[in-house]
């Protein structure tokens, strides 16, 4: 693993040269420090398992995320010049955004300022800024596997959208090898390989978001899942430095990715195999319809609400201890797939975190078996 203040792995055009802050300088160069690599295979493992470690401890709605280095540094919101934002980033910021309008799950209170980058240059730009004035700053995507709490989000909400969403193929001999921005909607990523022909990538059939969310969840089904098909990855670290990862790096888990905390996945590269149309239409069509057949992909969810714990299914517990259609304000646990919450249309966050405490209190005292969530809690408290 290291830094790349180029920018990019050889033979992909898209900023060829650049750094994070377009010149190349130290500002782009990659992570710095003494002793122990922070990007490193062990750090990322240490940092990994204090989070799991104290993620299993609390339950599904309990405080407000884990403590970490990353976030000590943060200042009080007086403190926070967010109104020079608009100046820094012109037409890119908005103010007291609701984020149950940028959820998959329609819930959620507003976000103090919310900025879409449109380079990786402003992307590096606003994690700098923010460190410099100590406000935090949570990166989303689509918002398919985050839950908000009903007071929303204090700091910067930092979108990856369309207009980071590039992509570019290269073709050469039995592999396909496409360089991907995060931005990308994973919809238009499977469009594009129904053209082009490209195999690979028929497991993601129906799982809404963007391409960076779902490497950063490790999306994926029975077929396969991302973990399969990511060659190399590139992120803007805390620092705002350019990180390029191989993919005998990554730390992969189920569902989930081992990164530092505080970074943004900016670039994919994915690995395929050449194929025929025809044939990858299909097995995407055959992929959704086992999907539509089992799960609620029509209604207000964030997919599955809990992870599956090992050899077994989160739904088949739910199912066991007669949850299926039990109502919890305006959350309902789904009647078609019992790991599924849905939004009845006036959910708020605060339901949907009470119902999945239920759940998990249900699941232990039927089963003895603890579930933990899957679905990404951020927030604060109504």
């Amino acid at each position: 693993m290291q830094g790349n203040p180029a920018g990019r792995p050889q033979g992909c055009p898209l900023r060829e040269g650049q750094g994070a802050s377009g010149g190349g300088g130290d500002e782009a160069s990659g992570p710095r420090g003494r002793g122990l690599d922070p990007w490193g295979r062990g750090c990322l493992e240490a940092w990994g398992g204090a989070h799991r470690e104290a993620g299993a401890r609390r339950p599904a709605q309990g405080g407000h995320g884990v403590i970490s280095p990353f976030a000590q540094g943060f200042t009080r919101k007086e403190h926070w010049p967010l109104e020079e934002l608009p100046e820094l980033f012109p037409g890119r910021v908005r103010f007291q955004v609701q984020m149950k309008n940028l959820t998959t799950f329609r819930v959620g209170g507003p976000a103090d300022a919310l900025v879409e980058p449109g380079s990786v240059q402003e992307v590096a730009r606003l994690i700098q800024w923010c460190r410099q004035h100590g406000v935090p700053w949570l990166p989303v995507g689509r918002g398919s596997n985050l839950l908000v709490r009903d007071g929303g989000i204090r700091g910067v909400v930092l979108r990856m959208g369309s207009a980071m969403g590039d992509w570019r193929a290269e073709q050469k001999d039995d592999l396909v090898r496409v360089w991907v921005q995060a931005g990308c909607a994973v919809s238009r990523l499977l469009r594009e390989a129904v053209r082009r022909g490209w195999d690979g990538l028929c497991f993601l059939a129906g799982i809404p978001g963007h391409l960076g969310g779902a490497v950063a969840m490790n999306a994926g089904t029975s077929q396969g899942a991302m973990e399969g098909i990511v060659e190399a990855l590139q992120w803007v670290d805390p620092l705002g430095g350019l990180v390029t990862c191989q993919r005998r790096d990554l730390l992969f888990g189920y569902r989930s990715l081992q990164f530092p905390e505080g970074s943004v996945i900016e670039e994919v590269t994915l690995r395929l195999r050449p194929g025929h149309s025809t044939e990858v239409r299909e097995a995407l069509r055959a992929q959704m319809l086992r999907r539509r057949a089992a799960q609620p992909l029509g209604a207000p969810s964030a997919g599955s609400i809990f992870r599956n714990p090992p050899g077994d299914f989160a739904g088949r517990f739910i199912e066991r201890a007669g949850l299926k259609g039990l109502t919890w304000g305006g959350a309902m646990v789904s009647e078609r797939h019992a790991n599924f919450i849905l939004n009845r249309g006036w959910a708020k966050a605060s339901d949907v975190l009470g119902l999945m405490e239920h759940i998990q209190m249900r699941v232990a005292q039927h089963s003895g078996v603890h579930l933990e969530p899957e679905v990404r809690v951020v927030g604060e408290d109504g």
